[in-house]
């Protein structure tokens, strides 16, 4: 079990961080690179920071509208993941025009889900804990569970 500090700032820093991965990654793609390597720790770092906001930010946030929106969030982290699959398959395949078309396509949509994310859950979860005189930097005891899924394949039974 690992120590996890969660703020505003870290969570966008990891967001600038896999987006510039995404890029080296399809461009590597693009030259014949290695590429299993960077996509497998990628792959680590997205679903260890959908764990944080899912099962740390999301649940703090309790208006409706707010509620409703994590939940539209959820929804594209199965598809970001679902890409990031498909960029594994089209490697384990040897259809590298099929990884760079996923890559591509996650890489797109991981920089608008990012900077939505900023403006509505991370802001809202600031002003919450700010609001309360709780800390905006929060630490916690944990890591990602073995078989952890996120909530839309959960909620799902996938």
């Amino acid at each position: 079990m690992c120590r996890m500090i969660v703020s505003e700032e870290k969570m966008k820093d990891e967001h600038r961080k896999m987006e510039a991965d995404l890029r080296e990654l399809r461009n590597r793609i693009s030259d014949g690179g290695d590429v299993l390597g960077l996509l497998s720790e990628l792959e680590e770092r997205l679903k260890n920071h959908i764990y944080v906001e899912e099962e740390i930010l999301f649940p703090s946030l309790t208006d409706e509208e707010e509620n409703r929106i994590a939940r539209g969030f959820e929804y594209e982290h199965a598809a970001i993941l679902t890409l990031v699959d498909k960029i594994h398959r089209g490697i384990s395949e040897g259809d590298m025009a099929l990884a760079l078309k996923k890559t591509e396509s996650t890489l797109r949509l991981f920089s608008q889900h990012s900077r939505r994310e900023e403006m509505t859950a991370y802001r809202s979860w600031t002003e919450r804990t700010a609001g309360s005189g709780a800390k905006t930097e929060r630490s916690f005891a944990g890591s990602l569970p073995k078989d952890w899924k996120c909530r839309f394949f959960r909620d799902r039974g996938a």
